[in-house]
């Protein structure tokens, strides 16, 4: 092998055990290249497990080089005040401030006007569970009904949902509306 134009012996022997650590050139685990930026992996001469590759959102946030702690699911690195968890869900970078993606919006429905909410979707976010909730009050005590409007094609792998309230604002014109996303 020829690192840096050095030769380097395939087979090192080492002090700390008796059996010598060979460096295989190439190792994959279903398909997922596990090797190191020099294309060598040790082998320990035991049964090793390597962790498949994360998906979902804990994939997604692993893309990011966020600082320590700024990868939980309800950190928001960025100060805009959206969770990271729901940065995901909504098809936002969690490090660029933005409320694009979600608003508030009136829908009319055989003359009669509705508070809505509309909201991109990740198509793939299905590792969270999501609910719109809307209610008479901002501490959401007594939850008030909802009903799915629209759900339309978006950018590649989104989708844009409208949901509106099932209480009319001519009987109760104050209502606050939200999106609540979890990972279950």
């Amino acid at each position: 092998m020829n690192v840096g134009g050095a030769a380097l012996p395939t087979v090192i022997q080492t002090v700390a055990t008796a059996h010598p650590v060979q460096l295989q050139p190439h190792l994959a685990l279903n398909g997922a290249d596990l090797r190191s930026p020099l294309g060598l992996a040790i082998d320990l001469g035991a049964f090793e497990y390597f962790a498949p590759p994360a998906t979902g959102y804990w994939g997604w946030i692993g893309t990011y080089a966020l600082a320590p702690g700024n990868d939980a699911p309800l950190a928001d690195p960025d100060g805009d005040g959206i969770s990271n968890l729901l940065e995901y869900f909504l098809g936002l970078d969690p490090a660029v401030p933005g409320v694009t993606g979600i608003s508030c919006l009136t829908v009319n429905d055989s003359g009669i006007d509705y508070p809505a909410i509309r909201f991109t979707r990740r198509l793939s976010a299905t590792d969270v569970a999501t609910q719109v909730q809307i209610a008479a009050d901002v501490g959401f005590g007594a939850l008030l009904g909802s009903a799915q409007v629209s759900v339309t094609p978006g950018a590649a792998g989104m989708e844009i949902v409208t949901v509106r309230s099932t209480t009319a604002m001519s009987a109760a014109p104050r209502q606050f509306l939200r999106l609540q996303c979890t990972l279950p």
